[in-house]
């Protein structure tokens, strides 16, 4: 009844690149012998906008034939495929999510956190889909068993509601793994079930969000309705173990890093380039561009093989006060380092964990953007 694969379909060539290109199929079969077929991804719609909703559906709907033709052309399987139209609504994987009282986070994925109020819990992939042409998407990381917690269908600011699926209380990266059916299933059965405790104890949602004994009231009627909330015992995962785990986590949660299907692409002690290191402090601006209003740029505008030279501490320290706002008059290559670390922008122990000042690692390059991101902006990932 399902199928995926066919990896060699995204060499399909769109008929309007800037807009639309295919990944590989995901394939149901309906009990009426009808197959539906999801690998058309269409960019630059504004969900939040019925026009640009309405837009996004006309350029779906006049290219899908194209793609059946192509698939008929190239796979002698789908030979006989006979088109009949495509879905009434745009498929959206997201747009916004409520600010809850508990908001779940990367951290909480990466760690496969347990809480106390957990009413049901996920483990796929962290599966980001493309969100243009030219950015392929990413598999952030492979999790074993982490809760959604009540409190995160609990918006902060609206009583007499709560908030299941896509729209819950979660950060766009762990989205990528919590948005599946099968968690929105059981947060949908954990709100319901919660309706009825609310009414029995004449208690406000946000009230019972706050009680332990409530949350246990609420797990151990889940689980006379069926529901598995046992959590299962493992083992850390690796990551986790290394030296530079902080900062990992910050660049993860910063979408400057992923660890692929087996969590094993971090590589956090392979050496780190100026050039890589520029876009990680371009992904740094582009989340807080408040925070970081300079260039980075000019640092590499002299340097040749940017590309392949390592990346030295004080090449580092000089990109991030420029990120900053430095000017090149008012820091240089020599002196940036110390004016990070007398405005206690970097910590003593990161820099203790530099191995080798000429040759930075990932791993090293991430805890210098962390402790910035922490000390400078005041954000915190954990």
């Amino acid at each position: 009844m399902s199928a995926w694969g066919y990896g060699d379909a995204r060499k399909y060539e769109s008929s309007n690149p800037q807009h639309i290109k295919i990944r590989s199929l995901n394939i149901g079969r309906q009990n009426d012998d009808t197959i539906l077929i999801n690998t058309m991804q269409i960019f630059g719609v504004d969900p939040l906008d019925p026009i640009s909703v309405k837009k996004g559906l006309e350029i779906g709907r006049k290219e899908a034939p194209l793609i059946v033709d192509f698939l008929k052309k190239n796979y002698d399987e789908f030979a006989g495929l006979q088109y009949a139209g495509t879905a009434n609504e745009l498929y959206v994987r997201e747009s916004r999510h409520i600010y809850g009282e508990y908001r779940l986070t990367l951290a909480d994925v990466m760690e496969n956190r347990d809480h106390w109020d957990a009413i049901g819990y996920g483990s796929y992939d962290i599966d980001i889909q493309s969100t243009s042409v030219g950015n392929p998407g990413t598999i952030m990381l492979s999790p074993i068993q982490y809760g959604v917690p009540f409190r995160s269908l609990v918006p902060l600011k609206v009583d007499g509601l709560l908030v299941v699926g896509r729209a819950a209380s979660f950060d766009t990266i762990p989205h990528g793994s919590a948005r599946v059916v099968p968690l929105g299933m059981a947060e949908g059965e954990a709100a319901g079930a919660a309706v009825k405790l609310a009414y029995i104890h004449k208690e406000s949602f946000r009230e019972l969000s706050t009680s332990e004994e409530r949350a246990s009231e609420l797990r151990k009627m889940l689980e006379n309705q069926g529901m598995d909330l046992k959590v299962h015992r493992f083992e850390q995962p690796d990551y986790m173990e290394h030296k530079d785990y902080k900062g990992l986590l910050a660049a993860a949660s910063m979408y400057m890093t992923s660890g692929n299907y087996n969590n094993d692409g971090w590589e956090l002690d392979k050496g780190m380039n100026p050039e890589r290191f520029l876009s990680k402090l371009k992904r740094m601006q582009a989340m807080f561009p408040e925070a970081y209003t300079g260039s980075a740029d000019q640092a590499l505008a002299n340097m040749e093989n940017a590309v392949t030279l390592p990346l030295t501490l004080d090449q580092a320290a000089y990109m991030l006060c420029l990120a900053m706002g430095s000017s090149e008059t008012e820091t240089s290559l020599e002196q940036a380092l110390a004016q990070l670390q007398t405005q206690n922008f970097i910590s003593a122990d990161t820099l203790a964990g530099i191995t080798d000042k000429n040759n930075l690692t990932n791993g090293d390059a991430f805890m210098l953007i962390r402790d910035v991101v922490e000390y400078y902006s005041g954000v915190v990932f954990d």
